[in-house]
């Protein structure tokens, strides 16, 4: 829509777009788009509230999402040592370099000390044919069709050779008609090529027989056994004792002679090697070093999402502003459960244990206020190879004990538990004998199931599936009480399954609660856009008909003045 001055040299234009009024122009002077720019701003406070408060939603979702990650980052590192065996590291020193060891989670390092003689290496079964040699490696060795039969550990294989196979051509057929079992080549000696069989497995049993050449350029006669299929032999400890008596294996890497020991054998022995088996303090002071600075990690994580550590980032201005935080009960429930695993004694540790608390091997939490590192684990290494080198056991214990039962008194014996059912812990247990018949019994002063001389923990306590069997049967009332020991590592990694769980954990249903707030508020600030945009429609029609008014008295104004002036003039 158009609207002209008649009075005015100044043409002023409103154009209708879309149903939406814009003021190109301004028909009596009054800048009405200031007037509904400054109306907007002022009703947009509570769009400019949702919007700032949605910024943080998602700034703070974001921060959670990150939380999660290394919630299961830290689970993932934790599952490389969470048991005792993949805990302790141990090493092994051989007096002589051709045999080498290494321990696995079976050695023992308190009576880890052996001798092993080798007498001979494991060798696999060569034949070179020094007969017949070939000045080139496409020299025909069939002239007509014929069959090459060899055996390798006593299977026979006949090889089919065609009229006009070359020497190369020949050792391909050989190889693949026995699956590489044996590998044919051709030797260049340095003037000729001459055929070689090997077989690919040392052993005594792994023999090849060139059983018959058919009617080849060459015979079996011409074939030279260069190197016999043998086996290794051994003394173990001086076992067996005869000089003309070994242990024999089919190969040089041996995983099944000594307990706890892969050995790999490189020559034979000068006497015998010693071989001591210790553990490798070193490699288990990096995993405790990798706990340490995992679990900092999550501390200095939970710190910052929920404010207790200050940090800032950039607003759309270019300035630094402290950044949102989150004031929720979950992560201060989750931040103390922390901080209680970390400080408190192993679950199910008993007087028996040389450590119970990582305070005693050198970790502590720094209580310094003023220190970049407050409320996270400090790490004295002095102390803990102190405590390496007392008892590496014990630490590997404090740390990975996965589900350890110890009954001291020895009343009862252990016999089984269902794992994430039966509480770890202490759990005290009574029983009566009467008339040599166990008539009544309770774990941690619940009723517990009877099975002639076995106690059951009942569903629905915390000793459900605990079940242990009765050593003590004299007559009357006994008291007796078992320990299921779990470690930090462990007790650690439980925690953040039930943290994370994907129903129920603690920090997926405040991620769950976030999200739901950043949906609201992006209703709210779709409503409140829809309100400001119908509020601007409306404001501009109504200053639209109030600006063709006020030009309408202005056109009159001036028609009036105008013809004032003429009647002046006459």
């Amino acid at each position: 829509m158009t609207y002209i001055s008649t009075t005015s040299s100044e043409v002023t234009t409103y154009e209708s777009v879309s149903g939406d009024i814009s003021f190109d122009g301004l028909g009596n002077g009054t800048d009405f788009s200031e007037i509904i720019d400054a109306t907007i701003d002022a009703e947009s406070y509570l769009l400019e509230e949702y919007q700032t408060q949605l910024e943080e939603q998602e700034y703070i979702v974001d921060m959670l999402d990150q939380l999660s990650d290394e919630f299961d980052a830290l689970e993932e590192i934790l599952a490389d040592f969470d048991t005792v065996a993949e805990f302790l590291e141990f090493s092994v020193a051989s007096t002589d370099d051709a045999v080498a060891a290494v321990a696995d989670t079976g050695a023992v390092p308190s009576s880890g000390t052996h001798t092993l003689e080798v007498g001979q290496l494991a060798e696999n079964d060569i034949w070179i044919n020094t007969a017949t040699a070939f000045e080139n490696s496409d020299d025909v060795v069939a002239a007509e069709d014929t069959t090459l039969t060899l055996s390798y550990a006593g299977v026979e294989v006949g090889v089919d050779v065609l009229s006009g196979t070359t020497a190369e051509e020949l050792a391909d057929l050989v190889s693949a008609a026995f699956d590489g079992k044996i590998e044919a080549s051709l030797l260049n000696n340095g003037s000729a090529y001459l055929l070689t069989f090997s077989g690919v497995d040392t052993g005594a049993d792994n023999v090849i027989s060139i059983v018959d050449t058919g009617s080849l350029s060459f015979s079996a006669d011409g074939f030279e056994n260069t190197q016999a299929a043998c086996d290794a032999w051994l003394k173990v400890d001086g076992y067996p004792s005869d000089a003309d008596e070994w242990i024999t294996r089919s190969g040089n890497e041996i995983e099944d002679l000594i307990t706890g020991l892969d050995l790999t054998l490189t020559d034979v022995t000068d006497g015998a090697a010693r071989l001591t088996v210790g553990y490798d303090t070193d490699a288990m002071t990096e995993k405790v070093e990798t706990f340490v600075e995992s679990v900092n990690q999550i501390i200095l994580d939970i710190q910052t999402v929920t404010g207790r550590v200050t940090t800032y980032v950039e607003n759309d201005a270019g300035e630094e502003e402290e950044a949102p935080a989150v004031k929720s009960y979950a992560l201060d429930i989750i931040y103390a459960e922390l901080k209680s695993i970390l400080s408190g004694s192993a679950s199910g540790s008993t007087d028996g244990d040389t450590y119970s608390v990582l305070s005693q091997i050198g970790i502590s939490t720094d209580a310094d206020e003023d220190s970049e590192t407050f409320g996270q684990l400090l790490l004295d290494e002095d102390e803990l190879a102190e405590a390496l080198d007392a008892d590496p056991r014990s630490v590997a214990e404090l740390f990975a004990s996965t589900d350890e039962a110890v009954c001291e008194d020895g009343q009862v014996s252990y016999v089984s538990m269902i794992e994430g059912i039966t509480e770890t812990g202490d759990h005290d247990i009574s029983y009566v004998v009467e008339g040599g018949v166990l008539v009544s019994a309770t774990i941690d002063g619940e009723d517990a199931l009877i099975d002639g001389w076995n106690i059951e923990g009942a569903s629905g306590t915390d000793a459900q599936g605990l079940l242990v069997s009765v050593l003590d049967q004299a007559e009357g009332a006994h008291d007796s009480s078992l320990s299921i020991k779990q470690g930090k590592v462990v007790e650690l990694m439980e925690a953040l399954e039930k943290w994370t769980d994907s129903d129920s954990g603690t920090l997926t249903i405040l991620m769950n609660y976030c999200d739901e707030n950043i949906d609201s508020l992006e209703d709210q600030i779709d409503n409140e856009e829809v309100r400001l945009s119908t509020l601007e429609t409306s404001l501009n029609r109504r200053y639209s008909n109030l600006d063709s008014v006020l030009a309408e008295y202005e056109a009159l104004s001036d028609t009036l003045d105008s013809l004032i002036s003429k009647l002046d003039s006459d």
